[in-house]
């Protein structure tokens, strides 16, 4: 009797079922698949914003173009029959840099045709700006682009400000040309002068 009692235990031993195989075949199936989706997901990621960072690139080396192509050479006075040579310049560190010979487009300013404040400032000496003192309102305004397009303005208002008062330089909303030099006793102040496109149409030449 004990014999047939050991047996019977050993055969139930026999008899445990065994964990499946296929089961840990399945869980490694789902770990490849679950790999292989993000895989494409990352990879449908990547050609859904590629693109956009590529175009961006590439509509800024556009628009910066453009914009060296807008920038003002030259003015012309119609009343005082002066045509004056203009560089570009930048404020930095706070400071404003000014041509001696020629006035100064500020780069960080709006360009002609295109909404904002144009702003160019100049040295108040007879063959730079000078000649500001002579405008009035009505006056003819015409900047010459690189691109060679020509734009007109007609000046709307002149004005005495302080040294310190730089808002004349600050952007707008509408496009307006800001002439900007020194005046009054020992240069302690400043002339401005704002001029509104007369037509938005530009020629070329």
């Amino acid at each position: 009797m004990v014999y047939t009692k050991k047996l019977k235990k050993s055969s139930k031993r026999n008899n445990r079922k065994k964990p499946p195989v296929q089961s840990a075949k399945r869980l490694g199936n789902y770990s490849a698949l679950f790999v292989l989706a993000v895989l494409m997901c990352f990879g449908a990621g990547y050609k859904l914003f590629a693109p956009r960072f590529i175009r961006l690139d590439i509509q800024q080396k556009v628009s910066q173009a453009v914009s060296v192509d807008s920038k003002p050479v030259s003015l012309y006075f119609r009343a005082q029959m002066r045509k004056i040579p203009v560089t570009t310049g930048s404020i930095a560190n706070g400071k404003w840099y000014i041509a001696d010979s020629s006035a100064t487009y500020l780069d960080s300013s709006a360009t002609p045709g295109s909404p904002g404040n144009i702003v160019i400032y100049g040295h108040n000496k007879p063959t730079v700006f000078g000649i500001l003192a002579q405008l009035g309102v009505g006056d003819e305004i015409t900047v010459i682009a690189r691109s060679g397009s020509i734009y007109r303005y007609s000046v709307m208002s002149t004005s005495v400000v302080e040294p310190e008062d730089i808002s004349v330089a600050f952007p707008t909303r509408r496009e307006i040309l800001t002439l900007y030099t020194c005046t009054g006793l020992f240069d302690t102040k400043r002339l401005v002068i704002v001029a509104s496109p007369i037509k938005y149409q530009y020629l070329s030449i």
